[in-house]
């Protein structure tokens, strides 16, 4: 996916696209489960800001990919435009409404089996 070849311009739905082939394909296979290591980044997060910071909170991976969607936006305000950051803060969006999805579904059937069903998720047991 590329500039519109009649243009020479990146439209929405060639950013959209790379985005879906950087999220779907490429980082999925170079790094897994989006929940999983959403997961694994807010465990990290949360323990600095407490520590750091002495406040109680925990994130969530929605919220990490809603930070890094966050961080891609405030890099279009300087320097020189860079369509790798419209990209990005696509694929961290959708990523963020991917994680969001999975944790509302797993709410719900935490609700009947507790910790279980997140533990699993999040420690997949072989044959999985």
């Amino acid at each position: 996916m590329s500039k519109d070849t009649q243009d020479n311009i990146w439209r929405a739905e060639a950013i959209a696209g790379r985005a879906t082939e950087l999220v779907a394909r490429d980082r999925d296979r170079q790094h897994g489960s989006k929940l999983v290591t959403g997961s694994n980044i807010a465990r990290f997060w949360t323990a600095y800001l407490r520590a750091k910071f002495s406040i109680l909170l925990t994130l969530d991976a929605a919220d990490i990919f809603n930070m890094l969607e966050s961080m891609k936006i405030a890099r279009r305000c300087h320097g020189e435009h860079n369509i790798d950051d419209y990209i990005d803060g696509a694929g961290y969006a959708s990523c963020a409404g991917e994680c969001q999805e999975d944790l509302d579904s797993l709410k719900e059937v935490s609700e009947l089996r507790e910790d279980k069903v997140v533990e699993r998720v999040l420690r997949p047991q072989p044959g999985d």
